[in-house]
């Protein structure tokens, strides 16, 4: 993989890791974990606790739950004549395309297309050119810290809303700063959720004209 896995870590796991922590540490800035006198072991510790956060949002993001909150978003193309079945999402084509492409497999394997399932043709097509899509690593990570993100989003959204909840019931006051807050985190939580499923898909793209591109550099 020729993106390196320190900037893979910071993209999609520990930038968003620091920000849910920084979030954690205004609204909660009593506990003991942001009270230490030692600055460099503060320091260490608060940068594993974020790596560990990170990878607490990852584990979220794909559970079954976040992904159909998630699907809510996702951006419907247009109908087309054929789709490819990609490893998130359906891929709208040309039959010319489509054509070609279940082509390049039954040539290049000698398999029956039609008895494969739709994982399996994804992963034919993926496997030979795994190694010529380091690019298509870094829109992996730019989804995975998008749909991190949008994660933290939804959390800030419900934190504001008890806190708005908790005003209005105990002071009999408007909660004009946090329901800004509020807005802000919903528009935030749109806006990751939908470019997440962008790259998304975008990244269920590339393997297919990568595979297509590679299949007729070898018939030259």
């Amino acid at each position: 993989m020729s993106l390196p896995l320190q900037l893979y870590d910071f993209i999609s796991i520990l930038f968003p890791g620091i920000v849910l922590l920084t979030l954690v540490k205004i609204e909660f800035s009593e506990l003991l974990l942001f009270n230490s006198t030692n600055q460099y072991e503060d320091l260490a510790i608060l940068f594993v606790f974020a790596y560990v956060l990170g990878h607490l949002l990852q584990g979220i993001i794909r559970t079954k739950q976040a992904k159909r909150i998630l699907k809510i978003f996702e951006s419907k193309n247009n109908v087309e004549a054929s789709k490819l079945i990609g490893r998130h999402f359906e891929i709208g084509v040309s039959k010319e395309v489509k054509d070609q492409v279940d082509d390049a497999i039954i040539n290049f394997y000698g398999v029956d297309i039609h008895a494969l399932q739709d994982s399996e043709k994804f992963d034919l097509i993926y496997s030979p050119v795994v190694d010529r899509m380091g690019q298509r690593q870094i829109f992996v990570a730019i989804a995975n810290f998008l749909r991190a993100m949008g994660v933290i989003a939804g959390f800030l959204f419900i934190v504001m809303f008890g806190k708005i909840l908790s005003i209005t019931w105990t002071q009999r006051t408007f909660a004009f700063t946090e329901t800004i807050i509020l807005f802000i985190a919903l528009l935030a939580f749109r806006v990751f959720s939908s470019d997440a499923m962008y790259f998304k898909r975008f990244t269920d793209t590339i393997p297919y004209y990568a595979f297509l591109a590679w299949y007729k550099e070898k018939k030259l």
